[in-house]
């Protein structure tokens, strides 16, 4: 089902975006042609493909190179709160991302 120019408007809301009205229709567009290209590709059938855990694995054999998981200290709170923009009581303050 094709994107809307409502739907698109929420989206710019979102994202806190604001297209110009010439651009609103070319950005539908290729919107909706990204869709249909997802449709597409869902629709083939993987279900006889094995999954890969890196992409040439299908030419030759990947080895994964694991380190070893050893605990250690991390970082001091003093070294944290002296990078930091804001910190109270042992918390970063961020801005207010999502309404």
């Amino acid at each position: 089902m094709p994107l809307t120019l409502n739907e698109l408007a929420r989206l710019e809301e979102l994202a806190a975006l604001s297209l110009p009205i010439a651009q609103k229709e070319l950005v539908l567009d290729q919107l909706n042609a990204f869709f249909h290209y997802v449709e597409r590709i869902s629709a083939i059938d993987t279900r006889e493909v094995p999954a890969l855990t890196h992409p040439i694995a299908v030419f030759e054999e990947v080895f994964l190179q694991l380190q070893e998981d050893i605990p250690q200290e991390g970082l001091a709170l003093a070294s944290l709160q002296a990078n930091a923009p804001a910190f109270i009581q042992n918390y970063f303050v961020v801005p207010k991302v999502v309404d």
